[in-house]
């Protein structure tokens, strides 16, 4: 039982039976305390009924601050291990012509890691790369705005890929929850919410004879 009804009892048997507040009577009398229980209870009843003919969702105001999380490991695994990827997970798709023979992939700001790298040598490539960006879904109480998230792009400088950490984005919910009589029947609770962000994943191909390096801030993995 919600702690504030149990609060609401114990004040209600207080002015039941407590010898003082029997003395004052013309304070408060026996009378209306029992009609304050009573339509109290009345209330409750009422809610009761009326809760089941409410919306299963839940819903908070929040205010969610959209930062570096975990990576999808699913996806992550299904790359490294060259098994097939649902096209729902690919974000973005680019070829960039490239001749040079050596390539040095950095990250624009070296704090930045919330992507996880993965390269390939690729034989039937030639004078081009090949980036794709994949994404987990992003939720908060279980709303998708994996669409409102800013991701990595890349950036080639001479001899250089560089990936170029995204503008942070702030997300404001203003939504609707059930009130306290509904609320206290079915366990809601007014500050209760989660939320799940999956980083992306950098995928880069390049062509069998290019050396590559990486920038010893990145974690990175080479699939062969």
């Amino acid at each position: 039982m919600n702690i504030i009804i149990i609060i609401f009892l114990i004040f209600i048997g207080f002015l039941l039976f407590s010898p003082q507040i029997k003395k004052q009577r013309a304070v408060l009398s026996s009378n209306k305390s029992v009609k304050i229980l009573g339509g109290y209870a009345a209330i409750l009843l009422i809610s009761t009924g009326i809760t089941f003919l409410l919306p299963d969702d839940t819903f908070i105001t929040n205010k969610a601050n959209i930062s570096e999380e975990g990576i999808d490991d699913t996806t992550y695994h299904a790359l490294i291990n060259k098994q097939p990827v649902e096209s729902n997970f690919v974000k973005k798709k680019a070829s960039i012509p490239y001749e040079e023979k050596q390539l040095h992939i950095n990250v624009n700001n070296p704090n930045y890691s919330g992507f996880a790298l993965i390269y390939e040598k690729d034989p039937t490539l030639e004078n081009r790369l090949e980036v794709t960006t994949y994404v987990g879904k992003s939720t908060v109480n279980d709303i998708d705005i994996s669409d409102f998230i800013h991701y990595p792009m890349v950036n080639i400088d001479d001899q250089s890929l560089i990936i170029l950490q995204p503008k942070p984005i702030d997300l404001k919910f203003t939504m609707l929850k059930k009130e306290f009589p509904f609320s206290q029947f079915n366990g809601e609770n007014w500050m209760d919410h989660y939320s799940s962000f999956a980083n992306p994943i950098l995928y880069i191909k390049v062509p069998a004879d290019v050396e590559v390096t990486i920038d010893e801030t990145i974690f990175y993995e080479e699939v062969k």
